[in-house]
Parts: structure tokens; sequence; C-alpha cells
């Protein structure tokens, strides 16, 4: 398996990982779900990926429980978790980035997980009525109290992108590593100091190597790319997927040389 750097941090991240959307329980059931989970990790896919608002937080908890089930060891695999700003439905107290949400978002994805940290924690909407001044402390205060290790946001507003990066640069504190966005982010965006995981396959463009434009095989190996995501509701096997990539990541740097 493949290795990148994620940002700003040195966590080295597996070039593929795996999302557990809001489809994941539904699509595969348990059986089919800790069938798929095993698939990937025999596969060598070691990040994986799910949010507390995925279906009412049960496809983070199915995750948890195919975790245990399968016991993998805890040191061997990276856990990603994401707070967004909330469901219309919530309350005031729940809702955005402000310190108790995202400490409360936090400790629900560590319960779903059966887990006492997440490798990877993700704001991932902005927030317009919280400063980033006070989400970035709150995730300083998450990475402090050991409950995170590396945390980042999602596909947010250039503006916002801009100041968290002002925000972050103050000394000691454990900045932002990396942007989980639909699509890589442009050369010289906003983000451009961030690590990228985004989805695989990109923008609906095939895994297959001989189909891939000279254009997207120079980005797959952009520095600031570090993990694509393949959904766990995909028909591939994830070890199809990985070869897939593999090989285009390879092709990509032979154009390159």
């Amino acid at each position: 398996m493949l290795h990148r750097p994620l940002g700003r941090c040195g966590l080295q991240v597996p070039v593929l990982g795996l999302a557990a959307g809001p489809d994941f329980g539904q699509a595969l059931g348990r059986s089919g779900a800790r069938r798929r989970v095993g698939q990937a990790f025999d596969a060598g896919i070691r990040l994986f990926d799910s949010a507390g608002s995925a279906a009412g937080g049960e496809a983070e908890r199915l995750l948890g429980d195919v975790l245990a089930d399968l016991r993998l060891p805890r040191e061997s695999i990276l856990l990603c978790s994401r707070a967004g700003i909330g469901a219309a439905s919530a309350t005031p107290l729940q809702r955005g980035l402000s310190r108790k949400p995202l400490r409360d978002a936090c400790d629900a994805a560590l319960r779903r997980l059966r887990v006492d940290y997440l490798d990877l924690f993700l704001c991932e909407q902005a927030d317009p009525d919280t400063p980033i001044e006070e989400t970035a402390a709150a995730m300083d205060q998450l990475v402090g109290a050991g409950k995170v290790l590396h945390w980042g946001v999602g596909a947010w507003p250039a503006a916002a992108l801009a100041e968290l990066a002002r925000v972050a640069a103050v000394p000691g504190r454990a900045a932002a590593s990396f942007v989980q966005a639909e699509r890589l982010p442009e050369a010289g965006s906003a983000s451009s100091g961030l690590g990228w995981i985004c989805p695989w396959p990109l923008a609906g463009v095939s895994t297959d190597p001989a189909r891939m434009t000279p254009d997207l095989a120079e980005r797959l190996i952009e520095p600031q790319l570090g993990c694509l995501l393949l959904d766990a509701d995909t028909a591939d096997a994830p070890s199809i997927a990985l070869a897939a990539l593999e090989a285009a990541f390879g092709k990509a740097l032979q154009e390159g040389a």
C-alpha cells in the first residue's frame, strides 16, 4: 500500500481509505459490512472514515461494531470522524463548531467507534456563527486531552480557509492538517497548505489507468494529495479498487518523470 504525508502533520496516510457512508448498514447489512471491512483490511486499507451524522449515527456505530468483531489492532488502523454544524432539528446546544458541540460530537464518535481516540477529526462545514478562533481552540483542547490526534476541515469557503490559516499559525497550537472535499481543490487555493482527502473515483473519472487524462495523472502525484476514499457500498471489491489506484499512481509517476 502506498502511503503519503497528510498536510502539515507528520502522519503518513494510506493512499486509499474506506468510507462508511449513510447507506453503509442499509446497503450491506451487518454481515456484509463485516465482510467489506475485512476485505479492505486484507487488501491493505488501513484508514476508515465515518460520521456521526451518517444515518443518525448508525453507520458509525455499525463500523465500530464491525471493527470490534474483527478485532483489528488499534495501532494498525486510522479512524476518521466528522462534526457537522448540526441538523435543523438539533437544539442550539447541539449546533455549530463551538466548544460544547465539538466536544460532544467527539465523545459520541468515540462511544460509537468503541475507541478512546480518533486519528482524524473533521469540522465538516464552516460555521458562520462561531469565531474560527474558538473552533481552533476547541480542537486544540481535544488534541491536548488525547481524544484527537489530527484535525481538519471540510470544503470550507476560501475566505474561511484563509482565516483558519491565520488563526492556526499561533505557536504551540495544534493546527488543522487536512481538507476533505468532493474533488481536488485547485492548485494555489486557500487550502494549499493542507493535505487533501477526496472520494475515489474522482468526480466520476474511471479507475482504469489507460483512460486517465494527463491532467488527472499530474494531479494524482501532487504532494498535497493524501488519501482517496472508496465508498464502502461500491460494487468493486476493495482489492480491485486498490490495484486500479496503485496502477494509476504508477502511470502518473511515469508520466511525471
